[in-house]
């Protein structure tokens, strides 16, 4: 049995972000393919039970929490080289995914390298913004480089991801393998109109109007300011519209060095919901959700105007359920054919501007029927999660053999 580590910051159920539920969800089906999953987190509320339950372990190193945040996430990724050289060769597997590029984790991940044991880096958010000086440039290509040099390999979840890394710290094409996240289709599927409408009434949301969904935490990155700020031109066209926003507001334990940023940013969020002709038509969960399935199944369309991402799991989801999804055009937007499909066919992009995002919200609403199902078809055939986990199994285990 290969066993897998990861070094996290904090797994505390009411702050779960996207990538790691992605790879909590991940780990049973890894564990068919003979990849036992570990994190190695600074703080963990969840329950052996839920533990055992989903097919993964959790331990909690003793690390001092004087350290600051760069220093703690060395020191979890040292009690992951330390648990991995427990281990025999050839079973054993470290991430890197949540460690900063500093020199003392590059040269962790070398010493390890030499010891036998194998790292990876597995990349799901698009790097960036790059340094503009020459100078903050050259250390980044020093320090990361360093780093991504080290690895066995980078799994990108993009191609876009892929591109950049490879031209910017000069990596060999191999070095840097693309898969994608993988969407549960099963049980990321549309519905009929009478379990939406049983849906909306258990999740208290509104029976009659559209409803746009957006699934984010409320951070600066995912761009909620830009969504409400457009909402009152779709009010315009759609008076009884309801935004529906699921994810946590305010500070949260993956945050930790965002605390004051993300209390101004709560703040603003807050304003600008009050300033709306009809404040009553966003509605915010403020903390993440564990039914997220139903809230795409009870909306009509589903929105992101994130800044930056890697490959959105949400996007995926949103699209399995068949659900017609108006993007803002991120730092790292795929260019068609790649991980979302083709644009105007299974998904909509707009400009990242109050207008243009109104628009296209406006105009998946006044009707195209044939989108979502097209966009379906697309993730069944590309990104569903029993193609993805297999080639992932198969990538891991080639890693740690090499």
């Amino acid at each position: 049995m290969l066993t897998l580590l990861f070094p996290v910051d904090t797994v505390v159920r009411s702050s779960l972000g996207g990538g790691l539920w992605r790879h909590m969800r991940n780990a049973g089906h890894l564990r068919r393919c003979g990849i036992a999953t570990e994190f190695v987190a600074l703080k963990c509320d969840l329950e052996p039970a839920f533990q055992e339950a989903m097919g993964f372990a959790v331990h909690v190193p003793r690390i001092s929490s004087d350290l600051d945040l760069g220093r703690q996430r060395s020191a979890l990724l040292k009690a992951c080289y330390h648990r991995a050289a427990e281990l025999p060769a050839g079973q054993r597997l470290v991430a890197t995914d949540s460690c900063r590029n500093q020199w003392d984790t590059s040269a962790q991940v070398w010493r390890a390298r030499w010891a036998g044991i194998p790292s990876y880096h597995g990349t799901s958010m698009y790097p960036g913004p790059m340094p503009a000086s020459l100078r903050a440039s050259l250390n980044l290509k020093l320090v990361a480089g360093s780093h991504f040099h080290g690895l066995k390999c980078i799994l990108a979840q993009t191609e876009a991801t892929a591109r950049l890394l490879r031209s910017y710290f000069y990596l060999r094409r191999s070095k840097v393998q693309v898969l994608g996240n993988g969407v549960d289709c099963d049980q990321f599927q549309p519905v009929s109109a009478e379990q939406k409408r049983s849906l909306r009434v258990r999740l208290g949301l509104p029976a009659a109007g559209p409803i746009v969904l957006s699934v984010a935490s409320v951070v600066p990155r995912k761009g909620i300011n830009l969504l409400i700020k457009a909402w009152p031109a779709v009010l315009q066209s759609f008076p009884d519209a309801t935004l529906v926003i699921a994810g946590s507001i305010g500070r949260r334990a993956t945050f930790m060095d965002q605390g004051g940023q993300l209390d101004d940013y709560s703040r603003m969020i807050e304003s600008l919901i009050a300033a709306l002709p009809r404040p009553e038509s966003v509605v915010l969960t403020r903390a993440e959700v564990t039914n997220v399935a139903d809230y795409y199944q009870a909306a009509d369309a589903f929105s992101l105007a994130s800044e930056r991402e890697g490959l959105p799991n949400v996007v995926l989801e949103a699209m399995a359920c068949a659900l017609p999804c108006v993007l803002t055009r991120y730092a790292g937007f795929p260019e068609d054919g790649e991980e979302l499909g083709v644009e105007d066919r299974h998904f909509v992009a707009a400009e990242r501007n109050e207008a243009d995002l109104a628009r296209a919200i406006a105009g998946v609403l006044t009707g195209r029927p044939e989108m979502g199902p097209q966009a379906r078809e697309w993730m069944l055939q590309h990104q569903s999660k029993a193609v993805i986990m297999d080639r992932l199994g198969a990538a891991l285990h080639r890693i740690a053999r090499q």
